[in-house]
């Protein structure tokens, strides 16, 4: 029996991917939250002293939740740091989790979750401590992680996309194939070659670049800088995506037609991360299939003519890690006996 309280956390540097399967008559979750945090109780407050947005405490550190100009996540250690820990719960609490007690799936990069070719134990278990430390949440909702699994995030691509509910291959022919991740996250590209039907993993054609979609908002940030003369400052978080998302930024007030900008932050690191891609994986002739996903690949379509022959860019890309993880995170607890909780 699976847990019923199994959730998968993708918890990225740009955004957190919640995501839970439909249960009898309980709708699927499905909840993509944007990693926007800022330290200390009144970084935002309102007229009466209360800290606006979503207020959240663990040990003692403060952090704040959608607010404006938020803290840069791009660090060696974020992945075990407080600021990831409230993240994940504010994440959880967007996607509609209120006083629960939860099993979470996560993920690390490849090369975080591996080290010289070997499970990375040590940094595995520093994260699973850090994310069952508590969070109190200003509002009262009160959500405690008892159990954690570490998934890489890679490798659960291929476990959403060529397994089934039964953990068998959807096709056969991948018993003997070698598909290629290519997953395009907020802080880096993350690559990996996995073989013998998804039991292993070449390093020698996997890695981690710290290249994503980050980078294109910074890149879009210093555009928007020098087309509108404006001050050596970062401009809000909403304010990025939004262009990213829509070709326009609201600047002094007014509606701005950005997508040149855009376009030209886009199309750089897009090429950078063809490079990238190139010199790790080759031609790509002998791999079964080049599988894009993450939150990059939506706006990156050119990548896939990198590979045009077997590339293929998977159905609901920024949530083929989540989904994946929720699939292994099934697996390891049926592996090692649990019942349902």
């Amino acid at each position: 029996m699976i847990p019923k309280n199994l959730v998968a956390v993708d918890d990225g540097y740009a955004q957190v991917k919640v995501w839970k399967p439909a249960d009898g008559d309980k709708p699927a979750i499905r909840a993509l939250v944007p990693t926007a945090l800022r330290s200390g109780r009144g970084a935002i407050t309102g007229l009466d002293g209360r800290a606006l947005g979503s207020s959240y405490t663990t040990g003692n550190e403060t952090f704040v939740a959608e607010i404006g100009v938020s803290e840069e996540t791009r660090w060696d250690g974020y992945h075990v740091s407080t600021m990831n820990r409230v993240s994940v719960h504010h994440g959880l609490a967007q996607a509609g989790f209120r006083d629960a007690r939860l099993h979470v799936v996560a993920g690390l990069p490849v090369r975080e979750y591996f080290k010289n070719g070997v499970r990375n134990t040590d940094f595995i278990n520093r994260k699973i401590e850090s994310l069952k430390q508590p969070v109190t949440h200003a509002d009262g909702n009160s959500i405690e992680i008892t159990g954690v699994i570490i998934a890489p995030q890679a490798v659960s691509v291929f476990a959403d996309w060529a397994m089934d509910e039964r953990f068998s291959l959807r096709d056969p022919d991948l018993r003997q194939a070698e598909v290629a991740v290519v997953d395009v996250g907020g802080r880096t590209t993350d690559i990996a070659v996995i073989v013998r039907a998804g039991t292993g993993v070449d390093h020698a054609r996997s890695g981690t670049e710290n290249i994503g979609m980050l980078d294109v908002l910074t890149e879009i940030n210093n555009g928007l800088r020098s087309k509108f003369d404006l001050s050596d400052e970062r401009l809000p978080i909403k304010v990025l995506q939004d262009a990213l998302r829509t070709g326009k930024a609201r600047l002094f007030g007014r509606e701005k037609d950005v997508a040149d900008v855009v376009q030209q932050a886009v199309s750089e690191v897009e090429a950078r991360i063809a490079r990238t891609v190139r010199q790790m994986l080759g031609s790509g002739v002998a791999l079964h299939s080049v599988l894009l996903v993450g939150g990059g690949i939506a706006a990156m379509p050119n990548l896939a003519k990198v590979y045009p022959s077997n590339a293929v860019i998977v159905p609901d890309p920024e949530f083929a890690n989540s989904r994946g993880m929720y699939r292994l995170g099934v697996g390891a607890l049926i592996k090692d006996g649990q019942r349902a909780a």
